[in-house]
């Protein structure tokens, strides 16, 4: 989750111009280019992997139902193409709903449940709580960001939906790969790796 969290806006930028695809304005507008295989791919493994998700507890549990319906709606609503009938325009509007919804899912999923912890906290998990915490800030940011330029038609550069949701992506995948233990994980948990490693 967290590697293709990000990976996915680069791959949809360089590959996509590797295959004469004009960089887009935002993630979702690769949907409609010779790009959206990968679009879809990864946006439905994210989907189906959080409502696989159980989590710790029953709340965990629900939060990760909710945003992975709301990854799956990302596709099955398609964004607005740029010459769209009515039918299109309201579908594009569900669709930034369901985005919307589902980055609001991840950033409470960091700055919330990824930070609890039973006992007292050792020095690297005060640590992670810290990026995890500065991770939702940054996807929380992105979000209220690109909700201005949608709502507001605030002036801004071409292709500044596109970053913003790149940045809130890259802190997704971050956080992810943190909570996985990936990287920063407690000194036991990289032992019992190094000795699961060792025996195999």
């Amino acid at each position: 989750m967290g590697i293709l969290g990000i990976a996915l806006p680069f791959t949809l930028l360089y590959v996509g111009m590797m295959f004469h695809t004009e960089p887009q304005a935002s993630v979702s507008d690769y949907f409609h280019t010779n790009m959206q295989r990968v679009f879809v791919g990864v946006i439905v493994t994210f989907g189906l992997f959080l409502i696989a998700y159980t989590g710790y507890h029953r709340h965990d549990n629900l939060l990760g139902n909710f945003a992975g319906f709301c990854a799956l709606g990302i596709v099955i609503f398609p964004t607005t193409p740029s010459c769209a009938t009515r039918i299109e325009e309201i579908v594009g509007i569900i669709h930034l709903a369901c985005a919307g919804l589902f980055f609001v899912s991840l950033m409470i999923f960091s700055v919330h449940f990824f930070r609890k912890g039973k006992g007292d906290p050792g020095q690297r998990k005060k640590h992670r709580n810290r990026i995890y915490l500065g991770c939702g800030i940054l996807m929380g940011l992105s979000i209220l960001l690109i909700a201005t330029h949608k709502l507001l038609e605030f002036p801004a550069y071409e292709h500044s939906v596109f970053w913003l949701e790149a940045v809130a992506l890259v802190a997704f995948g971050i956080s992810w790969l943190i909570k996985g233990k990936f990287i920063i994980a407690d000194v036991e948990d990289q032992e019992a790796v190094f000795a699961a490693g060792t025996q195999e």
